[in-house]
């Protein structure tokens, strides 16, 4: 065999290989459809409330798709009594898209993932350095405690499922939980000042070590 042909068939073994993940994530059920006949009361603006869809049907494949794109598997999706997964993903309407998951792992550690997908200018840098896109390592026990005590604080594991939309443009805070005990838990708000969404999303932003300015 010429190498060549080597390379050809090399680059196209390659390239079925990356179909055949990105198919099987465009594929994934991100979101348990329950999530679209659920209500919950949200603050739209102070002292100002509505009564909103949980999910509705276009933000559930809005973020299916954006998770997709960031090759994030679905944390719904999954194997009976799997260990614990937590993540964050930030949709902004001008700003890259970026999702921080962890998961537990057999030693009883944690460890982190994150991802982002370049918009704009933001691909020339990224080409340079190709750990702005994609970040993974344990998290320290100092790291580890933290998270625990924030889960603790803000009972995002066990507080049903709940989401809530305010306004046109801005950003969307998405955490999701997969427990062995408590099963899969999905928490939005847009653009949130304070609350579990907003703890949860900058301390896990944090353990990146990005630049993820601007915060809204």
């Amino acid at each position: 065999m010429s190498r060549g042909l080597f390379v050809v068939l090399t680059l196209l073994a390659l390239s079925a290989a990356l179909f055949a993940g990105w198919w099987s994530n465009r594929r994934a059920v991100y979101f348990p459809v329950e999530l679209q006949s659920r209500f919950n009361d949200c603050e739209v603006v102070p002292g100002d409330w509505n009564r909103q869809r949980v999910q509705d049907e276009f933000q559930a494949e809005r973020y299916a798709g954006e998770l997709a794109d960031l090759e994030e598997p679905s944390l719904y999706d999954r194997t009976q009594g799997a260990a614990r997964s937590l993540r964050f993903t930030w949709l902004r309407s001008f700003h890259d898209p970026i999702a921080v998951r962890i998961d537990a792992t057999p030693d009883g550690g944690l460890h982190m993932t994150a991802r982002r997908n370049p918009i704009g200018d933001d691909m020339r840098s990224y080409a340079r350095d190709p750990g702005l896109r994609r970040h993974s390592r344990p998290l320290t026990a100092t790291e580890a405690r933290d998270l625990e005590a924030i889960l603790d604080q803000t009972s995002v594991l066990t507080a049903p499922s709940s989401g809530c939309m305010c306004c046109t443009d801005g950003a969307q805070w998405i955490v999701e939980s997969s427990d062995p005990v408590h099963g899969y838990r999905f928490h939005s708000r847009q653009s949130p000042d304070s609350g579990p969404e907003r703890q949860i999303g900058e301390f896990l932003l944090a353990l990146t070590g990005w630049d993820v300015d601007p915060i809204y």
